[in-house]
């Protein structure tokens, strides 16, 4: 279960985030499932910004199952990263 922070958090990056393309580098599939089978997944990603500098970030989403291999490493997704603060970046699901 998301705690309300991260809820709040994850709506500010959707209304305030800069779209980039990232590589996933790493999927952990955690026991959290949310919603029904939806499991929780840590990502390591390799975020690439519009203006260029290719950074690391770590984050988490909540994935269909049947989406799983959407997010395996290698595979490029969507995400939203915060300008102020890199490190925040919320996953944009199809």
């Amino acid at each position: 279960h998301h705690a309300p922070e991260a809820a709040a958090e994850q709506q500010r990056l959707f209304a305030l985030g800069v779209d980039a393309p990232a590589r996933v580098r790493r999927m952990t599939v955690t026991e959290v499932t949310v919603n029904g089978d939806n499991p929780l997944v840590e990502l390591t990603l390799e975020v690439r910004p519009p203006d260029g500098q290719t950074y690391t970030a770590e984050t988490k989403a909540v994935v269909m199952r049947s989406s799983l291999n959407k997010f395996e490493p290698g595979q490029t997704i969507q995400v939203k990263y915060d300008p102020a603060d890199r490190s925040k970046v919320t996953v944009f699901h199809s």
